[in-house]
């Protein structure tokens, strides 16, 4: 519909003819920024393009409508010469041309799911179960102290959360808000029971498709293929499913762990050629009573600044507040602040970088 709820769906075996194969840069220079050059170079397909643009808008905005959340971390992007020596960090830059890919694949993903679920088949819901009561309390407690309090919602609740992330988007705070909320998140898995999707606000959700293929998202493929059978869907036993998404969840998290892992140390042999170099995008993102860690924005690594190394004040932490002050002068840090740092140390074996403020 104009409003883009889903009116029709059909599912038949299908083989992909490709008529282009396209980049993301393409996309956004001919579709997004209106490049002539590119334009012309994409003509036969240029009305599909930017018919596909307006529509994933449209399927963007009911989405936000109904509850979505939309968290805008920045993933680290390691760039790698041809010595294997790492020649950059940096933000992986994220545009309108993904987000036209990500809005089908959603929409496929719930009409598939939503389908089979009409059918009565056994298969693996992704879903993703609602964020502690406590843990959502704890994350507006946290940011009472930093300058969106006055601004908070009144309502600490899920709903709360979205206004949230709408009043952050585009401050300075925008960063560390969505890293935060994040962390008070629950984690998403696979399951044969439906317990809906709460970060997506989807009630019915499945892996059907994905930028990379997972077994999971076979799991569903075989599933819609039987239910397109002359036979009906055969079903897959229950106890046998959920051994499958509990094998699938541990892998997930160990795979994760493992990524997250290496980027750390690619970060730490990146940092060694800097030490003694000067961060100017530091967001302080974490406070204790021995130091407080800041998040560097220019290359995607996070650092501590130990109280030790603050020779012109003693300062106190005050937990409730989440504040360092500093005992004399008054000198006050907190969370979402922007502070200039020096690169003193780094240790691959304890993965730790310390720094110094400027």
């Amino acid at each position: 519909s104009p409003e883009g709820r889903p009116l029709e769906r059909r599912f038949y075996p299908a083989v992909i003819q490709s008529q282009a194969r396209l980049t993301y840069s393409q996309v956004r220079r001919a579709v997004l920024e209106s490049d002539p050059e590119e334009q012309e170079r994409l003509r036969e397909i240029l009305p599909m393009l930017q018919e596909a643009e307006g529509l994933a808008r449209v399927l963007l905005k009911r989405r936000q409508e109904r509850g979505s959340l939309d968290f805008d971390l920045p993933e680290p992007e390691v760039l790698i010469n041809l010595r294997d020596r790492t020649e950059d960090i940096r933000p992986k830059m994220r545009h309108f041309g993904h987000q036209i890919i990500e809005e089908f694949m959603l929409a496929a993903n719930e009409a598939v799911s939503e389908f089979l679920r009409e059918l009565g088949v056994y298969f693996l819901y992704r879903i993703h179960p609602e964020p502690d009561p406590e843990k959502l309390k704890a994350l507006f407690e946290l940011l009472k102290h930093t300058e969106l309090g006055p601004h908070l919602p009144k309502e600490w609740d899920t709903k709360g959360l979205q206004v949230l992330l709408q009043q952050a988007r585009g401050t300075e705070m925008e960063f560390l808000v969505n890293r935060l909320a994040l962390r008070s998140m629950m984690q998403a898995k696979y399951s044969p029971v439906n317990e809906g999707h709460f970060g997506l606000a989807s009630e019915c959700y499945a892996h059907f498709t994905s930028p990379i293929r997972r077994y999971a998202d076979l799991v569903v493929h075989r599933a819609l293929k039987g239910a397109l059978g002359p036979q009906g869907a055969p079903h897959a036993p229950l106890k046998r499913l959920k051994k499958t998404a509990d094998q699938l969840n541990a892998r997930e998290r160990t795979a994760m762990d493992a990524e997250r892992e290496i980027v750390r140390r690619l970060t730490i042999l990146f940092l060694e050629h800097r030490l003694g170099g000067t961060f100017t995008g530091g967001v302080v993102s974490s406070l204790a009573d021995f130091g407080f860690w800041v998040e560097l924005k220019e290359v995607m690594a996070e650092g501590m600044v130990r109280l030790s190394s603050l020779s012109d004040d003693y300062y106190h932490y005050f937990q409730e507040r989440h504040e360092l002050v500093g005992q004399r002068t008054g000198r006050t840090f907190r969370l979402g602040q922007e502070v200039r740092v020096r690169l003193v140390e780094v240790n691959l074996s304890r993965q730790e970088v310390t720094l110094e403020l400027e």
